[in-house]
C-alpha cells in the first residue's frame, strides 16, 4: 500500500472515530478515486484553482456554501437543526437501476450532489475522467476538474441546468427515479425525490 493510501486510511479511521459523517463521505470519495487511479497508473495532483464566492477563511456557518445549503433545506420544508450537523447525499447513475454504492470511476457515469451543514458540492465522472467541485466560502476544485466545471457551476438551486447540459453534451440521461439518497434527516426524503425529479 502506498504512503498516500495509508494516510487516507488513517483519515478514514479518525473520521469514523469522531462520528463525522461529512469527513467519512469525503474519505470514501477520496479513497475510491485514489484506488481507482492507482490501478491504472495515473496519479492525482491537488488542484489550486478556486473561485471566491464570499469573504472569509475556510468553512463557516455564514459562508456561501452554508447559506446555500440552509436555504435549500428550508425550501424542502425543514428548518436547519440548530445544534447538530446534517447531510443529504444524492447519487445518480445512467443505468436503469439504483446507483450502485461502489463504482469504478474509470468506467462509470455518475453525478453526485452532496449537501452538508457547512457546504455543498458536486462530483461527476464519465469516460474515465472526473470533476469534483466543493463550495464552502469559495468554490474550489477538490482533486481534479477534467470537465472544467469550476467555471460553469451554477447556484445549488439551479444545479439541474448543469445536469441537463452534461446530459445533452454526452448523450446520456441520469436516472432520477433511481437516485440513491443518504441522509440523517429521514423525513426529508420525499421532498428530495420531488426536487430530483424536477432537475
Amino acid at each position: 500500500m502506498t504512503k498516500a493510501l495509508s494516510v487516507l486510511h488513517a483519515l478514514g479511521a479518525v473520521a469514523n472515530e469522531i462520528g463525522d459523517r461529512r469527513c467519512v463521505s469525503c474519505y470514501r470519495w477520496i479513497y475510491m478515486s485514489r484506488s481507482r487511479s492507482s490501478s491504472s497508473g495515473r496519479t492525482r495532483q491537488p488542484a489550486a484553482r478556486e473561485k471566491v464566492l464570499a469573504s472569509g477563511g475556510g468553512s463557516s456557518p455564514t459562508g456561501a456554501g452554508a447559506l446555500a445549503a440552509a436555504t435549500w433545506l428550508r425550501n424542502r420544508g425543514i428548518t436547519p437543526p440548530a445544534s447538530s450537523r446534517w447531510h443529504v447525499e444524492i447519487a445518480l447513475d445512467v443505468i436503469g437501476d439504483r446507483a450502485p454504492s461502489e463504482f469504478d470511476e474509470a468506467a462509470a457515469t455518475r453525478f453526485h450532489i452532496s449537501i452538508y451543514t457547512e457546504e455543498w458540492g458536486i462530483y461527476f465522472c464519465h469516460g474515465g475522467h472526473s470533476s469534483w467541485i466543493r463550495i464552502t466560502d469559495i468554490a474550489f476544485v477538490h482533486g481534479r476538474d477534467d470537465f472544467k466545471l469550476l467555471d460553469v457551476i451554477p447556484a445549488l438551486k439551479d444545479i439541474g441546468s448543469l445536469m441537463r447540459r452534461l446530459e445533452h453534451h454526452n448523450g446520456f440521461r441520469f436516472q432520477r427515479q433511481h437516485a440513491v439518497i443518504t441522509t440523517n434527516l429521514p423525513a426529508i426524503e420525499p421532498a428530495v425525490r420531488t426536487w430530483i425529479a424536477s432537475l
